[in-house]
Protein backbone atom coordinates (compact mmCIF):
# COMPACT_ATOMS: atom_id res chain seq x y z
CA UNK A 1 0.00 0.00 0.00
CA UNK A 2 1.26 3.48 -0.85
CA UNK A 3 0.07 7.05 -0.61
CA UNK A 4 -0.22 8.74 -4.01
CA UNK A 5 -1.26 12.41 -4.17
CA UNK A 6 -2.39 12.07 -0.55
CA UNK A 7 -4.70 9.12 -1.25
CA UNK A 8 -3.99 5.62 0.17
CA UNK A 9 -4.05 3.03 -2.59
CA UNK A 10 -3.05 -0.58 -3.14
CA UNK A 11 -0.38 -1.45 -5.67
CA UNK A 12 -1.39 -4.56 -7.58
CA UNK A 13 1.14 -7.36 -7.77
CA UNK A 14 0.08 -10.59 -9.40
CA UNK A 15 1.66 -13.99 -9.71
CA UNK A 16 0.79 -17.36 -11.14
CA UNK A 17 1.87 -20.47 -9.28
CA UNK A 18 1.83 -24.22 -9.29
CA UNK A 19 2.09 -26.23 -6.07
CA UNK A 20 2.06 -29.99 -5.54
CA UNK A 21 1.47 -31.92 -2.33
CA UNK A 22 4.09 -34.67 -2.12
CA UNK A 23 2.36 -36.14 0.95
CA UNK A 24 0.24 -34.87 3.87
CA UNK A 25 3.23 -32.96 5.29
CA UNK A 26 5.29 -31.71 2.32
CA UNK A 27 4.28 -29.38 -0.53
CA UNK A 28 6.60 -28.03 -3.23
CA UNK A 29 5.83 -25.26 -5.64
CA UNK A 30 6.80 -22.09 -7.43
CA UNK A 31 5.29 -18.75 -8.41
CA UNK A 32 6.02 -16.62 -11.46
CA UNK A 33 5.70 -12.85 -10.94
CA UNK A 34 3.33 -11.65 -13.68
CA UNK A 35 3.45 -7.96 -12.65
CA UNK A 36 7.25 -8.13 -12.48
CA UNK A 37 7.35 -9.47 -16.06
CA UNK A 38 5.34 -6.46 -17.23
CA UNK A 39 8.14 -4.25 -15.88
CA UNK A 40 10.98 -6.28 -17.41
CA UNK A 41 11.86 -8.37 -14.36
CA UNK A 42 11.74 -12.16 -14.53
CA UNK A 43 10.83 -13.30 -11.00
CA UNK A 44 10.58 -16.94 -9.96
CA UNK A 45 9.85 -17.97 -6.35
CA UNK A 46 10.30 -21.73 -5.77
CA UNK A 47 9.85 -23.17 -2.30
CA UNK A 48 8.61 -25.87 0.06
CA UNK A 49 6.10 -26.00 2.94
CA UNK A 50 6.43 -28.61 5.67
CA UNK A 51 3.72 -29.50 8.18
CA UNK A 52 5.46 -29.68 11.56
CA UNK A 53 2.24 -30.42 13.42
CA UNK A 54 -0.75 -31.54 11.39
CA UNK A 55 -4.01 -31.38 13.35
CA UNK A 56 -5.65 -34.76 13.89
CA UNK A 57 -9.00 -33.24 14.91
CA UNK A 58 -10.92 -30.13 13.91
CA UNK A 59 -10.11 -27.20 16.18
CA UNK A 60 -6.53 -28.25 16.98
CA UNK A 61 -3.65 -25.94 16.12
CA UNK A 62 -1.38 -26.80 13.22
CA UNK A 63 2.17 -25.57 12.68
CA UNK A 64 3.98 -25.30 9.35
CA UNK A 65 7.34 -23.96 8.20
CA UNK A 66 8.42 -22.85 4.77
CA UNK A 67 11.54 -22.05 2.83
CA UNK A 68 11.47 -20.10 -0.43
CA UNK A 69 13.90 -18.35 -2.62
CA UNK A 70 13.15 -15.35 -4.81
CA UNK A 71 15.14 -15.07 -8.05
CA UNK A 72 14.86 -11.78 -9.96
CA UNK A 73 16.53 -10.91 -13.25
CA UNK A 74 16.09 -7.36 -14.51
CA UNK A 75 16.17 -7.69 -18.29
CA UNK A 76 16.60 -3.92 -18.83
CA UNK A 77 19.48 -3.34 -16.42
CA UNK A 78 20.98 -6.86 -16.73
CA UNK A 79 21.23 -7.44 -13.01
CA UNK A 80 20.36 -10.42 -10.84
CA UNK A 81 19.01 -10.52 -7.29
CA UNK A 82 18.45 -13.46 -4.99
CA UNK A 83 16.51 -13.38 -1.72
CA UNK A 84 16.18 -16.57 0.37
CA UNK A 85 13.21 -16.59 2.77
CA UNK A 86 12.41 -18.66 5.86
CA UNK A 87 9.17 -18.57 7.83
CA UNK A 88 6.48 -20.35 9.74
CA UNK A 89 2.91 -20.09 10.83
CA UNK A 90 0.32 -21.42 13.24
CA UNK A 91 -3.11 -22.23 11.86
CA UNK A 92 -6.50 -23.49 12.92
CA UNK A 93 -9.33 -24.94 10.85
CA UNK A 94 -13.05 -24.69 11.57
CA UNK A 95 -14.96 -26.59 8.93
CA UNK A 96 -14.19 -24.91 5.62
CA UNK A 97 -12.46 -21.96 7.29
CA UNK A 98 -8.74 -21.75 8.02
CA UNK A 99 -7.17 -18.92 10.02
CA UNK A 100 -3.40 -18.43 10.30
CA UNK A 101 -0.77 -16.14 11.80
CA UNK A 102 2.98 -16.22 11.26
CA UNK A 103 6.16 -14.54 10.24
CA UNK A 104 9.04 -14.83 7.84
CA UNK A 105 12.13 -13.01 6.72
CA UNK A 106 13.94 -12.36 3.47
CA UNK A 107 17.70 -12.39 3.60
CA UNK A 108 19.29 -9.52 1.70
CA UNK A 109 22.19 -10.94 -0.32
CA UNK A 110 23.34 -7.84 -2.18
CA UNK A 111 26.98 -7.00 -1.67
CA UNK A 112 28.44 -4.65 -0.52
CA UNK A 113 26.10 -3.89 2.38
CA UNK A 114 25.52 -0.31 1.14
CA UNK A 115 23.33 -1.79 -1.61
CA UNK A 116 21.05 -3.48 0.92
CA UNK A 117 17.78 -1.94 2.07
CA UNK A 118 18.91 0.39 4.88
CA UNK A 119 22.03 -1.78 5.25
CA UNK A 120 19.99 -4.66 6.71
CA UNK A 121 20.77 -8.28 6.00
CA UNK A 122 17.35 -9.48 7.21
CA UNK A 123 13.94 -8.10 6.24
CA UNK A 124 11.27 -9.56 8.57
CA UNK A 125 7.54 -9.80 7.87
CA UNK A 126 4.51 -10.63 10.02
CA UNK A 127 1.25 -11.89 8.53
CA UNK A 128 -2.21 -13.18 9.37
CA UNK A 129 -4.91 -14.43 7.07
CA UNK A 130 -8.03 -16.38 6.30
CA UNK A 131 -8.68 -19.10 3.73
CA UNK A 132 -12.17 -20.18 2.67
CA UNK A 133 -11.80 -23.75 1.48
CA UNK A 134 -14.14 -25.05 -1.22
CA UNK A 135 -14.08 -28.39 -3.07
CA UNK A 136 -12.21 -27.03 -6.12
CA UNK A 137 -11.15 -23.53 -5.06
CA UNK A 138 -9.55 -21.80 -2.08
CA UNK A 139 -10.04 -18.06 -1.55
CA UNK A 140 -7.46 -16.21 0.58
CA UNK A 141 -7.33 -12.84 2.31
CA UNK A 142 -4.05 -11.91 4.04
CA UNK A 143 -2.57 -8.84 5.74
CA UNK A 144 1.18 -8.42 6.07
CA UNK A 145 3.56 -5.95 7.74
CA UNK A 146 6.72 -5.97 5.65
CA UNK A 147 10.09 -4.67 6.90
CA UNK A 148 9.02 -3.30 10.30
CA UNK A 149 12.74 -2.77 11.03
CA UNK A 150 13.22 -0.34 8.11
CA UNK A 151 12.02 3.27 7.97
CA UNK A 152 9.96 4.23 4.93
CA UNK A 153 10.83 7.91 5.32
CA UNK A 154 12.93 9.71 2.70
CA UNK A 155 12.54 7.09 -0.05
CA UNK A 156 11.02 7.40 -3.51
CA UNK A 157 7.80 5.49 -2.76
CA UNK A 158 5.51 6.71 0.03
CA UNK A 159 4.62 3.36 1.63
CA UNK A 160 1.88 3.05 4.22
CA UNK A 161 3.28 1.42 7.34
CA UNK A 162 2.88 1.50 11.08
CA UNK A 163 4.28 4.79 12.30
CA UNK A 164 7.26 5.35 9.95
CA UNK A 165 8.30 1.71 9.70
CA UNK A 166 7.86 -0.80 6.89
CA UNK A 167 4.90 -1.24 4.60
CA UNK A 168 1.47 -2.78 4.99
CA UNK A 169 0.18 -5.20 2.39
CA UNK A 170 -3.24 -6.70 1.71
CA UNK A 171 -3.33 -9.81 -0.44
CA UNK A 172 -6.20 -11.56 -2.20
CA UNK A 173 -5.71 -14.99 -3.67
CA UNK A 174 -7.58 -17.72 -5.49
CA UNK A 175 -6.19 -21.21 -5.96
CA UNK A 176 -7.64 -24.02 -8.03
CA UNK A 177 -7.26 -27.59 -6.76
CA UNK A 178 -6.73 -30.49 -9.16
Amino acid sequence: MITFTGIPMPIPFSSLGLHYGINNRLTVGTNLGITSLAFGVFQLDPGIVYGIRNPKEIGQLGISAFAKTHFMIDTWESNFRWYPELGGQVYKEWGKNLFYVGGSGWFETRYPSQKRAAGNIWVPMAHFGYIRQKPKWNLTLEAKWIAPNISHENIVVDYIGISTQGALGIYFGASRKF
